[in-house]
């Protein structure tokens, strides 16, 4: 029973909340029932319900947002599953489909028959199995917040009839009740989005010995005659996920960035510290971020956004502390070459010694249109680190295929367990002092794939790259460098995000330590201010150069190179606060302090970099080159004078009102791809923020 009571209220000016409902959700779900047989431990009433019953006060203010309160951890978490499911059903419901690898059997092949590529990639990256096999390995706290959360969004299914859901999933059989499990699966999709993610797409799918066919098998629903036409859909399968594999190559940039200042008390207009959050995260699909406030009295009050389906929010603030994340540099995974035993495709040589490379089969079912799927059969193939990876298809030829040369090539992922996922940001939230949040990370603590930028009341400022980053030797990282100065081929792989180790020598093993083979907490590049750090998806030894961070693992990334025109820009800003570049007002108002407002309208004052540095540069060549005629690069000239006249009266940002940011966009393009050869002033690792720069005044008339 669900009651709902309205409730208006006049808003004082400048008040930040409006009530605009609430509600009291109960129910009976305590999610045992469907928890793979896992128990609840000797009951924790900051955890789970004294008497087994869910209940929480969802109250929505402006915008829709939930404020969610309840006397423990499982019951907030009831109240956001329920309220997750009222906003993001059917995306939800998608997000499990994909993570049961059922979207083949729901959606059919998809585009590019992706959805049979993606289906039979997560089983051999064990998403759901795995999921099953961790989860009795689950704290009581992750415990409790996704066995809420699952009863909430179980509840919302049940009582909404299919023909009541949204357009995009209304009447759909995939919309249905949950377990557990099955949310635990979505989170180490999540986990991988920046590693294992990206050979789901098909470098798996093709990994098969030189020679044979990675071509699944039919074993259900084949006819005579269908059985050639499906053969022929099947090839068209084996072709896609081949290039897929071939399609990403910088395995660094995987299209997923944000900004985030930690402002210092020295910084600030209060004294206490203050965060520009700006994640660059989509407003649609599975990736999109939902905020809520989660409250439990004397035990958890937090409020921020998360990515669907996590049951507690990632970017997070409480009375006494903010953060954000940005993607880092890291590198989350490691290639390993494996040396074959002579005339064997299935045994590799380590130490010396022999060792198999199993194989598992695994089925799923393709939606053809008729009452009856087809079902599917493939065989995959693991070494003792992980799935065995068509390098071949990676590289474009690079490295060769399985059994070429007498080599194979597998990966190890270090978000493939995401067991300390929710942990993770549960203790963030409940920190209250720069102390207590480094303990999350002492902990062995990981943010997955981002750095962590923080402030607090106390006027810290603080930065660390806080995701999932191999632990490798002295001795390896000692290796890597020989080799990727001796050898161009292996720079180019590693400068492209593929770290190639030898897996015939335990010595590149990871160093499992502290934290089962990641880097830990003493070992990571992390900075304290109290004036200010920053990061836009830059390497971490720019935080502050005022204090330049050096001597750390190549694997969190490169040192004294040059940054990204958002770093610049960002930098820029907090080192000369009262100066205004094309925007219509100063980063920090007029008193070289950021304060709330400051920081919103930093947000929206929409500078670039490149117009800071080249727009003037431009407008006086456009002078001097007046109506005459430009040549071009590739012969013959064209006249510039209209783009020029743009270029003069643009306002020089990039508001939507701005005429004439499209063709500075266009030039920009352009030009960049000349910087190395233009630009007079060189990158300079002592002042990153104003090198390289200045264009030559040579060929002025060359467009």
């Amino acid at each position: 029973m669900q009651t709902w009571e309205k409730r208006t209220a006049r808003m004082a000016r400048g008040a930040a909340l409006v009530l605009l409902s609430g509600a009291m959700l109960t129910g009976c779900f305590d999610g045992s029932s469907s928890s793979s047989g896992s128990s609840e431990p000797e009951l924790n009433t900051n955890l789970f319900p004294a008497d087994g019953k869910l209940k929480a006060t969802i109250r929505r203010t402006e915008g829709g947002v939930p404020h969610i309160k309840a006397d423990n951890l499982k019951s907030a978490a009831f109240g956001h599953g329920y309220a997750q499911a009222q906003d993001n059903v059917c995306l939800l419901a998608e997000a499990i489909v994909k993570a049961r690898s059922e979207r083949a059997k729901y959606f059919g092949p998809g585009p590019g028959k992706i959805n049979i590529i993606n289906d039979f990639s997560y089983k051999a990256q064990k998403i759901l199995s795995g999921a099953e096999e961790e989860y009795p390995q689950l704290s009581p706290e992750t415990e409790a917040m996704i066995e809420g959360f699952t009863a909430g969004y179980n509840k919302y299914v049940s009582e909404t009839a299919s023909a009541d859901l949204p357009l995009e999933c209304k009447g759909q059989p995939w919309v249905k009740e949950i377990t557990p499990v099955d949310l635990f699966a979505h989170y180490r999709i999540v986990g991988q989005y920046a590693s294992g993610a990206l050979f789901a797409t098909g470098a798996v799918f093709v990994a098969v010995p030189n020679g044979e066919s990675p071509q699944p098998t039919p074993v259900m629903n084949v006819s005579s005659n269908t059985d050639d036409a499906l053969n022929e859909e099947l090839k068209r399968v084996v072709a896609s996920a081949r290039a897929n594999a071939g399609a990403q190559t910088d395995y660094q940039d995987i299209g997923l960035g944000s900004n985030a200042w930690g402002i210092g008390g020295d910084m600030s207009e209060q004294g206490k510290g203050a965060l520009l959050a700006n994640p660059h995260f989509p407003y649609t699909g599975h990736r999109r971020l939902y905020q809520v406030q989660l409250t439990v009295p004397g035990y958890l009050n937090t409020n921020g956004a998360g990515l669907l389906g996590t049951a507690i929010p990632l970017i997070n603030f409480n009375e006494n502390l903010v953060w954000s994340h940005t993607v880092t540099t890291s590198r989350r995974f490691t290639l390993y070459e494996l040396t074959l035993k002579d005339g064997d495709n299935f045994t590799y040589i380590k130490d010396g010694k022999e060792k198999p490379i199993t194989s598992e089969t695994y089925q799923i079912e393709v939606n053809n249109g008729s009452p009856t799927p087809t079902v599917l059969e493939k065989t995959f193939y693991f070494s003792e680190y992980g799935p065995m990876l068509a390098a071949d298809a990676v590289t474009d030829g690079g490295l060769k295929a399985w059994g070429v040369n007498g080599k194979a090539y597998s990966y190890r992922d270090a978000n493939a367990s995401t067991k300390n996922l929710l942990d993770t940001w549960l203790n963030m939230s409940r920190a209250s002092n720069l102390e207590e949040f480094q303990a999350v990370f002492q902990n062995c603590g990981s943010t997955l794939w981002t750095n962590s930028t923080y402030a607090d009341d106390q006027g810290n400022a603080y930065y660390i790259d806080s995701s999932s980053v191999p632990n490798l030797s002295g001795a390896t990282l000692a290796v890597i460098d020989f080799k990727r100065a001796v050898n161009a081929d292996y720079n180019a792989l590693f400068e492209g995000g593929l770290t190639l180790l030898d897996g015939s020598k335990s010595r590149d093993d990871w160093v499992e330590g502290q934290c089962n083979g990641l880097v830990s907490f003493n070992q990571r590049p992390q900075l304290t201010r109290k004036d200010w750090v920053q990061n836009s998806n830059d390497s971490y030894w720019a935080t502050n150069p005022n204090q330049f961070l050096t001597g750390f693992s190549p694997m969190f990334g490169s040192e004294q190179t040059p940054l990204n025109p958002r770093t610049r820009i960002g930098i820029s800003m907090l080192q000369n606060p009262m100066e205004m570049g094309f925007a219509d007002r100063a980063p920090a108002g007029q008193d070289a302090k950021f304060g709330a407002i400051d920081l919103i309208e930093v947000i929206y004052n929409n500078r670039t970099w490149y117009t800071d540095m080249f727009l003037s540069e431009l407008r006086t060549r456009c002078t001097v080159i007046g109506s005459d005629p430009v040549n071009l690069s590739e012969g013959g000239t064209r006249g510039v004078d209209e783009a020029c006249d743009v270029l003069q009266s643009w306002d020089g940002v990039y508001n939507t009102d701005s005429i004439g940011a499209h063709v500075f966009r266009v030039f920009i393009a352009n030009y960049r791809d000349d910087f190395g050869a233009d630009l007079t002033v060189p990158f300079d690792a002592a002042n990153p923020v104003a090198t390289p720069s200045s264009p030559s005044q040579t060929d002025a008339g060359t467009a």
